[in-house]
């Protein structure tokens, strides 16, 4: 996301409107102060709700997500988590009362001439928009679809229900 350039007003915008999936903590705000580690959330712990850190933290996860929620005007969930994170979220319950929206990066394949996910690129992009929602204050889903960094534009053809594409075709 580079911080170095944010300012209060971003990083308060941030710390509003960004939660951060973490394999240790559960659910992080950008301003937590944290210990550095590293877990990753498909990591095994037998615990009395499963066998790995999903199960461990479904329910919580989920329950805090609802409560940010239901104080927020738009009531919209932005996903730019992997999808190894997402599944520490149960998106039944999100969705039965809130919106989800799913954002998705790919990448232009030249051997099969087809938009692919391909994940170092993701992540990254994934990073940009972070970094384009806080630093340009966006609240809207229209004024998502303006996001257009490093080549990535909205791919309203790949785009459907709760899901938008973003894509490129150089990288």
């Amino acid at each position: 996301m580079n911080t170095s350039d944010f300012n209060e007003y971003d990083f308060n915008f941030a710390n509003d409107h960004l939660r951060i999936l973490s394999g240790l903590y559960g659910i992080l705000s950008p301003l937590d102060l944290i210990e550095p580690y590293r877990l990753e959330m498909k990591a095994k712990l037998e615990n009395k709700n499963g066998k790995d850190l999903y199960k461990f933290w479904k329910s919580k996860i989920t329950d805090y997500i609802i409560k940010e929620l239901e104080n927020h005007e738009s009531k919209v969930l932005l996903n730019l988590a992997s999808s190894e994170y997402l599944k520490c979220i149960d998106l039944k319950l999100i969705k039965k009362d809130f919106k989800f929206i799913d954002v998705v990066f790919k990448d232009y394949d030249l051997k099969t001439n087809t938009y692919k996910v391909k994940g170092l690129y993701a992540k990254k992009a994934r990073g940009y928009m972070c970094r384009f929602i806080i630093k340009n204050k966006i609240d809207s889903v229209d004024d998502l679809l303006k996001f257009n960094i490093e080549g990535y534009t909205y791919n309203n053809d790949l785009s459907h229900g709760d899901v938008i594409t973003f894509t490129r075709k150089n990288i």
